[in-house]
């Protein structure tokens, strides 16, 4: 049975060198056009030379640590064409360009659900996924593999977690899933700070083109199915 890939978070992750947290401040954004004026907070800002946190009510989230900032933005729904952080992060490279930027990553969460109980969710993980399958012979090189995955393609690779979930429905709800955790690091390796800061502008604004090939690695995964005389009968998980 062919199950959906739900994206529900984006992030761009800016490694930097000794960065200011208490730099990450409401008024600052605001005031250099990196976030709308209009926004409105979902809870109160914290600010700290050692951790910063500001929460937007439309799922957008910016966190500063000592060596990076870290954009985030939950998807309410599919829409995966119009990000935000996108622009935020190009905004924010245009108001702090002296900034030493060593590497960037566009990360992708995403899940499968199983309306079934938690059994299937691990037959799923150990009789499906372990089995031979399509999502073995993708990319230009052997994929690697110890607790997680890692797709080589010509110029860039996908490191790939695949996680146990349950996902929360509602107050008392909750559905058993399996997360896929997806993540594309860059280096930043350049002749000067300009050219640098271009290079890491073209990945950010390029999120698509990784975010295709996110989805296209995890359908494959979705498309597993058991072999039902491999799936054991219900009584067999009976305590």
């Amino acid at each position: 049975m062919y199950r959906n890939l739900n994206i529900v978070e984006f992030a761009i992750a800016l490694n930097v060198v000794q960065y200011n947290p208490t730099l990450l401040h409401p008024s600052f954004l605001m005031a250099s056009g990196i976030v709308p004026k209009d926004w409105e907070f979902a809870q109160q800002p914290q600010v700290s030379n050692r951790f910063s946190q500001i929460i937007f009510n439309n799922g957008v989230k910016i966190i500063a640590q000592p060596n990076r900032i870290v954009l985030v933005e939950a998807f309410t729904n599919q829409l995966e064409e119009k990000v935000e952080v996108s622009d935020i992060a190009c905004r924010l490279i245009e108001a702090l360009p002296n900034l030493e930027y060593q590497a960037v990553s566009n990360n992708f969460r995403g899940y499968i659900s199983f309306a079934e109980e938690n059994s299937g969710v691990r037959d799923y993980l150990f009789k499906g996924i372990l089995a031979p399958g399509n999502w073995q012979e993708i990319g230009t090189a052997p994929i690697q593999t110890a607790l997680n995955f890692l797709y080589t393609f010509e110029q860039k690779r996908l490191n790939l977690i695949i996680n146990e979930a349950s996902l929360q429905v509602s107050e008392t709800d909750k559905v058993p899933s399996v997360l896929f955790s997806g993540n594309f690091d860059y280096d930043l390796k350049a002749k000067n700070s300009v050219e640098r800061n271009i290079k890491l502008q073209e990945i950010v604004k390029d999120w698509h083109a990784d975010k295709k090939i996110y989805r296209e690695v995890v359908n494959q995964f979705a498309q597993i199915q058991i072999e039902p005389e491999l799936i054991f009968p219900a009584t067999a998980y009976a305590a």
